[in-house]
């Protein structure tokens, strides 16, 4: 079964700042992260190529919710142009197959189960289960140098320039970006899920997060087999390290 935690190049920094400021100790764990922004819903080729059924294209439908499928419809896109391919249960059809594995890189692909119920209610309604995922690229964008060399430009242009008295308990800033099909950055911005949580954060701090993220060099794009490069997005947080704030941020974080 697909599930999210898709194997991808989730650089997940961790900073953590325990040298620079040991004298100005906040108090909690504080880490500067660099990962991917995921989409709702995503799958690599290699699972792709093997999937068998509506369960492998999304985790959470369950087969026992059904007792009499109506359609299972999947709508892709091939040279720019919309088609559909309709089977009568759940096990993907050859054509339905056939669509998912040529659809155009970077395109949505719509599912739509119609079915009966399975349940012990004596008049049952017709329900839908809908949902849509994008394909990732075959390979990931990249910092120039890596990992080891993403630690070292953070740790210059963010962690040494931000003491760590600054950061709150609880608290995280996050700036999210894009890495275009250039390589370059776009679209940089505070991420409105930390805002929401922490309205009041610092505006020094995230002076200096936009600043790190905007002076960036230019990254290796993703890439798809077919060498399309494609559009990927990211976040850089920095504040406590277990703040239940990254849960709503679409990232992989590992406080451990």
């Amino acid at each position: 079964m697909i599930t999210r935690a898709i194997k991808t190049c989730s650089y997940a920094v961790a900073l953590l700042i325990c040298c620079a400021f040991a004298q100005e100790d906040p108090g909690f764990d504080l880490s500067f992260d660099v990962n991917r922004v995921y989409q709702p819903l995503s799958i690599d080729q290699a699972e792709l190529a093997v999937a068998t059924s509506i369960s492998d294209l999304h985790p959470h439908y369950r087969p026992a919710w059904v007792k009499e499928f109506i359609s299972v419809s999947i709508v892709t896109t091939y040279a720019g142009k919309t088609r559909t391919a309709t089977a009568l249960d759940d096990t993907l059809s050859p054509e339905q197959l056939t669509h998912l594995r040529t659809t155009d890189i970077g395109s949505d692909v719509a599912v739509s189960v119609k079915y009966m119920p399975d349940n012990t209610l004596s008049h049952n309604d017709p329900q839908e289960f809908d949902f849509t995922f994008v394909i990732n690229p075959d390979q990931e964008a990249t910092f120039p140098g890596g990992p080891a060399a993403m630690d070292l430009y953070i740790k210059q242009q963010a962690v040494d320039r931000i003491a760590a008295s600054a950061f709150k308990q609880h608290r995280v800033h996050a700036v999210q970006f894009t890495i275009d099909e250039e390589g370059q950055v776009i679209d940089a911005h505070i991420a409105g899920a930390a805002l929401e949580v922490y309205p009041e954060q610092s505006n020094e701090i995230n002076e200096v997060l936009l600043k790190a993220v905007c002076q960036m060099p230019r990254w290796e794009p993703a890439s798809y087999a077919d060498g399309t490069k494609a559009k990927q997005d990211f976040m850089l947080t920095a504040g406590d390290k277990y703040s239940c704030t990254y849960n709503l941020l679409n990232i992989r974080h590992d406080p451990e």
